[in-house]
């Protein structure tokens, strides 16, 4: 996408991704999502896609089509929910559905981060299992470096090795 455009997301009226220079994507807030935002950026080779506040029904449409849009670039996915006040089994069927493409496309991965406090988003990736299937951590550094290690270890073959 060049930096100079604003794509609408998912069809969604009024969710817009302002491309900047500091590497925010977009911030996605209003009617549609509740009491919930989505904040995505680019950081260190990977996407990262933060969860701020209230996240349930209202918002797991948003959440889905911009996992989806960011799966299908080919680069890593970090969602992070440390800053989730609540989310529901919507937000957690979202987070499987982000499983499952990256599941269709190697290059593409996902991991999750959370605060490690047991806090709501907590308790509710621990208890959903979601922690057993989606690589998941306590700091944003260490999901961001488990999904941009060098090829050969990813199992995919350098250029000199194909």
């Amino acid at each position: 996408m060049p930096a100079s455009r604003t794509d609408p997301i998912g069809g969604l009226s009024g969710y817009l991704r302002p491309a900047s220079d500091n590497g925010v994507h977009g911030v996605k807030e209003g009617p549609e999502m509740g009491t919930g935002r989505v904040d995505v950026r680019r950081q260190d080779g990977v996407w990262v896609l933060s969860l701020l506040g209230e996240h349930d029904l209202t918002t797991q449409e948003a959440l889905r089509a911009e996992l989806r849009n960011l799966m299908s670039t080919g680069v890593g996915v970090v969602v992070d929910l440390t800053q989730a006040d609540f989310i529901d089994g919507t937000v957690i069927g979202a987070l499987v559905a982000g499983h499952d493409e990256a599941g269709r496309n190697p290059g593409d991965r996902l991991a999750i981060v959370i605060s490690g406090d047991g806090v709501f988003a907590d308790r509710v990736v621990s208890m959903a299992g979601v922690d057993r299937v989606i690589p998941t951590f306590v700091s944003r550094r260490t999901a961001i470096t488990s999904l941009v290690r060098p090829p050969q270890s990813r199992g995919v073959p350098t250029t000199g090795e194909r």
